[in-house]
């Protein structure tokens, strides 16, 4: 049993060290099996010495027949120990025909959810489980299988913060534990512990933890790599398994050097707009391919919340349409209904069924109409401001985001602007053409509004209809209320960023 004690204290050292673990309560996850049955009684024998106050999760997911009585030894156990515990029960089977995930996919996102609740709930800044060196080992293999990068290939750190699932706050209601604010920290004890040492422990500290039938299933993918491809990978190349975790550990570092460098180049390549991120294609260009395929998962998991669904194949797609050979306007559709949009000079990665905010356009929700005041600003949406003036009469345009009228002329003309986003038929008579004017939609296309934006681009009219103005590089000033000889008061209004 000391053995795994001092392990034990060695980690504890190392996260406080690392300020993702500290004094006070701490969640442990038990399913009851041995793994974290024997976690749970070397946190009970360490907890005095470490200020913990351990408190357990247990998450009955709905799929055998047994489950309840693994909840009931769980509980039972914990009370034998003095350990609080809360128990909850999910219909995981429900949740993966719902939301179109595998069994096992969504038996993690509601797993995580819980976890992560129960520890908002006894105040908990980590959440301990049991994984273990051969379960490092089967993550790294089928990273490996999937067509994983160095990230992949580090299998799991020994901390980070819990992975939630972007419709966590729905699976926490459903759970009834609270949603968790920011996510607590995951911590594996016994990450460079194996199987066997586990198995030892618990025959010597007398305990008789439940056996999850399942486990032997191998219509499941880990049980498949676990009782058959690595065996046999093990029998023609003996040792594998510690040459695989051992070269996990080389490949976290090479991960973190590698993230080291995306962070100095990140503010250049990318923003965050809204929900979803631009990518800016000439910086991107400019960047060494590892580097290339490491924003792209970067912005995959801002956008998305986690990488689950995503591939290497994913990645080449998304690095062609990104290339020189990328056409502008082309698509990727991803799983999670995440969609990838190329444009002139970026890409927008966009989550599902929302609409895209480019911090360079003036944009309002489609449909929406927006009154100005005669002096005053007016926040988009967008982050940009409108600031509606009195000018004097010789003040210059300064920008395609300023526009001048002589504002006599608009009273007579109505008078009360808005801002607005198009509608059918649109049409703009511009400064120095006669006639009907030009058809709105061949504005926005000559002056380089990305497609994405033309439905929400922010349009200034006269609150009877009649656009005044299409701002941008390329936009249109309309002919009514121009200035002259006789102008004596000159309205301005001006996009600037908030």
């Amino acid at each position: 049993m000391s053995t795994l004690l001092a392990t034990l204290r060695a980690f504890w050292q190392a996260a406080r060290a690392a300020g993702v673990a500290e004094a006070g309560p701490l969640v442990a996850g038990v399913s009851g099996g041995p793994d974290s049955l024997a976690l749970l009684h070397a946190l009970v024998h360490f907890a005095p010495e470490a200020g913990l106050r351990v408190h357990v999760a247990h998450l009955d997911h709905g799929l055998r027949p047994e489950a309840a009585a693994d909840a009931a030894f769980v509980a039972a156990t914990c009370a034998a120990w003095d350990v609080p515990c809360t128990v909850g029960r999910a219909d995981v089977a429900a949740v993966a025909a719902q939301g179109g995930w595998s069994l096992e996919d969504a038996a993690r996102r509601v797993r995580y959810t819980f976890l992560a609740g129960v520890a908002a709930t006894v105040g908990a800044g980590a959440v301990a489980v049991g994984h273990n060196a051969d379960d490092q080992v089967e993550t790294v293999v089928a990273h490996w299988l999937r067509g994983a990068g160095p990230a992949g290939l580090a299998g799991m750190a020994p901390w980070a913060p819990v992975p939630l699932p972007e419709d966590h706050a729905a699976l926490a209601a459903a759970l009834g534990v609270p949603v968790a604010g920011a996510p607590p920290w995951l911590l594996r004890p016994l990450l460079n512990t194996w199987r066997a040492e586990i198995t030892a422990y618990c025959a010597e500290a007398g305990l008789t933890p439940r056996e999850d039938a399942s486990n032997a299933d191998p219509v499941y993918r880990r049980n498949y790599l676990r009782h058959t491809l690595i065996p046999l990978l093990e029998r023609e190349y003996p040792g594998l398994r510690r040459r695989l975790h051992a070269g996990a550990a080389l490949f976290a570092d090479e991960d973190a050097l590698l993230e080291a460098d995306l962070d100095r180049c990140w503010p250049d390549v990318a923003a965050v707009a809204g929900d979803s991120v631009a990518i800016r294609l000439a910086p991107f260009a400019a960047l060494p391919r590892a580097l290339q395929r490491r924003a792209l998962r970067r912005a995959v998991a801002l956008v998305a919340g986690n990488l689950q669904g995503l591939d290497a194949s994913h990645i080449m797609e998304a690095l062609a349409l990104l290339g020189a050979e990328g056409r502008t306007g082309a698509v990727l559709q991803w799983p999670g209904g995440l969609t990838l949009r190329r444009e002139r000079d970026r890409a927008v990665l966009i989550p599902a069924g929302a609409v895209p905010v480019d911090t360079r356009w003036p944009q309002l929700a489609p449909g929406q109409v927006c009154p100005l005041p005669r002096v005053g600003m007016v926040e988009l949406p967008s982050y940009l401001l409108l600031i509606a003036e009195y000018a004097p009469e010789d003040a210059p345009v300064a920008s395609p985001w300023t526009a001048v009228f002589d504002a006599d002329a608009l009273e007579d003309a109505g008078g009360s602007l808005v801002l607005r986003t198009r509608r059918p038929g649109d049409r703009v008579r511009p400064l120095g053409l006669g006639g009907r004017g030009r058809k709105l939609q061949d504005l926005l296309i000559d002056g380089g509004v990305p497609q994405p934006v033309r439905d929400s681009l922010a349009l200034l009219a006269l609150a009877g209809g009649e656009i005044l103005w299409v701002p941008g590089p390329g936009g249109r000033r309309a002919a009514l209320a121009p200035l002259g000889p006789g102008t004596r008061r000159v309205r301005a209004l001006t996009f600037v960023p908030v």
